[in-house]
């Protein structure tokens, strides 16, 4: 029998947004599962938001990408599809945008973007960050084996840079180039608005600072091999070697998704504004109701104002209680069961210590952002803790926003050591499993005089 356990923690992620998601979480839970019960829930506190799951989220990550993403072709019919829908999402929108004015308007434009909104929630959301955080797990593990076994680790940059360049570009490579063509990071910042978030409602503009943060130098890109130099070296299985020629195209597909995502929410903005225009309340507020209640506020069933006045200082859990995939939001006497599993788990969490070689002192605590490549670096904020298996030049960009760095391998001549001493940040390496044991959102303490990694 599984127990429960954190998936992940996020901030300023809204109930509109998490009540559609959600719906995905537990249609997959469910077909894993093979039986429809309360497996997944979230607790959602003053905009902070904490998945809790009762499955392994590893094996419920494989059993999503061997269905959904077991080869090149698949992922190229869900680029096209996804093309087809970024044109839809501008049209629709343009369209509402003129038009959206009477109740009745706003209520047909909504039901448009929720149509949307549900669409890309399942390959271009839920489904591919599941799976592509199992698939990402094993193929780096897979590479280091592969690694090791061909006793390349004098290569590991060129190889790890060349398996992990992606099929096609996204926005993550196209600002890089922009800059170094000479536009200004706030033009840029204007043109790539549309990445300020993935979320419905809240966000936070894309400013300056952001652009010039992702930018990694030439210098810092590494060396890189062709994809025959890279096989001929690893001399990969017959397994090893498919997920090889995946690669390049689940790299590109985990950034390109949250283009198309970032890319609907963006656009729909208006549409919400007017919702809040509608109700007489503030455009925040808004992001406090689930998809369903806002329906219902725009067909007059229910009283947002009083849903949002609740909210604003009472906890909630965002559940599905029946055999439907319906959301239903518990913000008053949540049941102690619910307040069990979380108590449960942040008191077997706390104290809890990985242990490593100190490569340079000092003491920070923060939150966890784990890095499994150089696409994930765009997740790494200002006073995060950055945990990877071992880091790499084109991480410098995360490098230089992060608090403190841990790692899984290195000794004090790793790449990690290195730039922690050239920035005088606190590092621990070769922990061997903080990966494994952490997960974003977790609050830890770095403490590099000792040594160790504590949750807090």
């Amino acid at each position: 029998k599984m127990t429960w356990q954190k998936l992940l923690a996020r901030e300023g992620v809204d109930i509109t947004t998490i009540s559609g998601l959600d719906v995905v979480f537990y249609d997959a839970v469910w077909q894993f599962a093979e039986k429809k019960e309360e497996l997944f829930f979230t607790y959602f506190r003053g905009k902070n938001l904490t998945h809790y799951i009762n499955v392994d989220p590893k094996e419920l990550g494989r059993f999503l990408y061997k269905k959904h993403f077991h080869n090149p072709e698949q992922i190229k019919q869900y680029y096209e599809n996804g093309q087809i829908l970024i044109k839809e999402i501008k049209e629709t929108a343009e369209k509402w945008k003129k038009e959206a004015k009477t109740n009745e308007e706003v209520l047909k434009a909504y039901n448009e973007f929720k149509k949307q909104f549900m669409q890309i929630n399942y390959i271009y959301s839920i489904l591919s960050w599941l799976a592509i955080e199992a698939w990402q797990a094993d193929f780096e593990q897979l590479m280091n084996s592969m690694i090791k076994r061909n006793k390349l680790e004098t290569r590991q940059d060129e190889i790890l840079t060349t398996a992990y360049t992606p099929w096609k570009k996204t926005a993550l490579h196209e600002i890089p180039e922009k800059i170094s063509k000479g536009v200004s990071p706030k033009k840029i910042a204007e043109e790539y608005q549309f990445l300020r978030s993935f979320s419905v409602i809240w966000y936070r503009p894309l400013d300056e600072a952001w652009i010039k943060n992702i930018i990694p130098q030439s210098h810092e890109n590494g060396k890189s091999l062709t994809q025959k130099q890279m096989v001929t070296l690893l001399n990969p299985t017959a397994e090893e070697k498919k997920f090889l020629e995946q690669a390049p195209y689940i790299i590109f597909f985990k950034d390109w998704r949250d283009d198309l995502r970032r890319m609907h929410c963006y656009s729909w903005t208006f549409l919400f504004e007017e919702i809040a225009r509608v109700w007489n309340v503030q455009y925040e507020e808004v992001g406090y109701l689930t998809l369903d209640e806002i329906e219902s506020g725009l067909n007059k069933k229910n009283n947002p104002k009083e849903i949002i006045a609740r909210r604003k200082v009472n906890p909630c859990i965002i559940t599905c209680l029946g055999k439907e995939l319906k959301i239903t939001v518990l913000d008053k006497d949540i049941p102690k069961k619910y307040e069990n599993v979380v108590a449960e788990i942040e008191n077997k969490g706390k104290g809890e210590v990985i242990t490593g070689l100190v490569a340079f002192k000092g003491k920070m605590r923060g939150k966890v952002k784990i890095i499994r490549s150089y696409h994930d670096i765009k997740n790494v904020e200002i006073g995060d803790i950055l945990v990877a298996n071992t880091t790499h030049p084109t991480y410098l960009p995360a490098m230089q926003k992060a608090a403190a760095f841990v790692t899984n391998e290195g000794g004090i001549i790793s790449h990690a050591a290195i730039v922690a001493r050239e920035m005088k940040k606190p590092c621990i390496v070769g922990t061997k499993i903080a990966t494994k044991v952490l997960k974003d959102g977790d609050m830890v303490e770095v403490d590099a005089e000792k040594g160790i990694v504590r949750r807090i």
